[in-house]
């Protein structure tokens, strides 16, 4: 595994990236309902390319950075949905072996906060034991899944959100919303979410 990694530089700008819409940027760079399309603005706002599906770690060969999307159920709870990490002809591990993962806001799409990762200890022995896990029933925290788009096929590995919610200590910022999925669905006309 790799040596744990990081970057005062890039630790700078994460935390000047509190509070930022991506919303603007993500309609710039991508086409509307696009998969990743606040990803790729979070990359852009950092200066790194927008459109990037290289094996490498984006900064600098050694971070990576994934934006994950939050919000906080009725109850008070904070969640989250599953993450891709890379396409399935990639190496996971090295995906995650240094991570920074930045949280937005699902509804807003602001910037709450980021943490950063190294895989190491009870993280990685959690996603080691995916591999003996049944993909289908036994809830694996690391499993390869087939986005069908246009006629083909682009497997590719996903974190399961329970995995996040036990690894990553999600913030409970004041500016995290409650996601109502009905509410969100009568909001969203002809697809697009709503301006805020």
């Amino acid at each position: 595994m790799a040596a744990p990694a990081r970057c005062a530089y890039l630790e700078e700008l994460l935390t000047a990236s509190a509070g930022v819409s991506l919303v603007s940027a993500a309609e710039a760079l991508s086409p509307p309902g696009s998969r990743g399309r606040h990803g790729n603005a979070l990359q852009w706002h950092l200066g790194l390319a927008a459109h990037d599906a290289e094996a490498g770690l984006d900064w600098e060969g050694r971070v990576e950075i994934k934006l994950v999307s939050l919000w906080r159920t009725p109850g008070g709870k904070v969640s989250c949905d599953k993450l891709k990490v890379c396409d399935a002809t990639q190496d996971p591990w090295h995906k995650l072996s240094n991570v920074a993962f930045v949280f937005a806001d699902r509804l807003s799409r602001v910037v709450l906060g980021a943490r950063w990762f190294h895989l190491s200890g009870p993280a990685l022995a959690d996603l080691a034991r995916s591999w003996d896990l049944d993909p289908d029933f036994g809830g694996p925290d690391l499993f390869l899944e087939a986005r069908a788009s246009k006629g083909s096929s682009a497997p590719a590995y996903y974190l399961s959100a329970a995995w996040l919610r036990r690894h990553l200590d999600l913030p409970r910022a004041p500016g995290l919303l409650v996601h109502d999925a009905a509410a969100w669905r009568a909001a969203r006309v002809g697809g697009r979410d709503p301006l805020w």
